[in-house]
């Protein structure tokens, strides 16, 4: 399968979600994937734990999307979430409660959020998962595990070495523990996740790391996979 420029995997959301079930935004930041899967047609769960982006996507997204203020983490409780100080206020996505991410060694403003299981949320039937928390996606499917398990969900979750050392092979194997396989868009095409090596597909020079961030690193970078059960 043939894939153009552009945001690829939100291209992708078609294929993989099926409005007659809950669709879940983990890591909402502005809401982008949100509006794309509401724009699919169904019901849709927006998760963010930095204040001023949930504020947001409540003010923009509230009348047709359920948005919860929290991290999505392995247990309940408290967070610290780390935001770049740099930032203009609080509403940036690069925001973490991951203790293992240094945010490339960037001065940090922090801010306490509650923490909360997907299995605590008491959500109905779920039929896609989006991850993007910046290091934390492996408790986050740890807090998942039976939602996992009941509804068997497709995942699209990103994951970076630069955020937690092994990360992509720790997401990789928890998930395939349970029955699901692991996909990444390579050169355009889908491809199977075992090919995927850090040392390639997530190699960037670290004068380029804030082209990176901005969205403007052009060289090789694969960092969304989806897992299907």
């Amino acid at each position: 399968m043939l894939f153009g420029p552009g945001e690829r995997e939100m291209a992708m959301l078609p294929l993989f979600v099926d409005p007659r079930r809950l669709s879940v935004d983990v890591g909402a930041n502005n809401g982008a994937y949100t509006q794309a899967l509401l724009a699919l047609g169904g019901r849709v769960v927006a998760v963010e734990a930095n204040e001023v982006l949930a504020r947001q996507l409540q003010r923009i997204y509230g009348r047709m999307a359920r948005v919860i203020c929290a991290a999505a983490s392995s247990e309940p409780g408290t967070a610290r979430l780390r935001i770049p100080r740099h930032c203009a206020g609080f509403g940036h996505g690069l925001a973490t409660v991951e203790a293992g991410n240094t945010l490339d060694g960037a001065e940090v403003e922090e801010i306490l959020v509650r923490r909360i299981p997907l299995d605590g949320m008491g959500l109905p039937a779920v039929g896609f998962i989006k991850i993007d928390v910046e290091g934390h996606e492996l408790d986050v499917l740890r807090g998942a595990e039976a939602v996992l398990r009941r509804d068997r969900p497709t995942l699209l979750i990103e994951s970076e070495e630069r955020h937690r050392p092994g990360a992509v092979a720790s997401v990789r194997d928890f998930l395939g523990r349970l029955g699901y396989t692991g996909f990444m868009i390579d050169e355009g095409r889908l491809a199977s996740i075992a090919g995927f090596d850090p040392r390639r597909d997530q190699h960037v020079p670290r004068n380029r790391l804030g082209d990176l961030n901005a969205g403007h690193y052009e060289g090789r970078y694969i960092n969304n996979f989806f897992f299907v059960a």
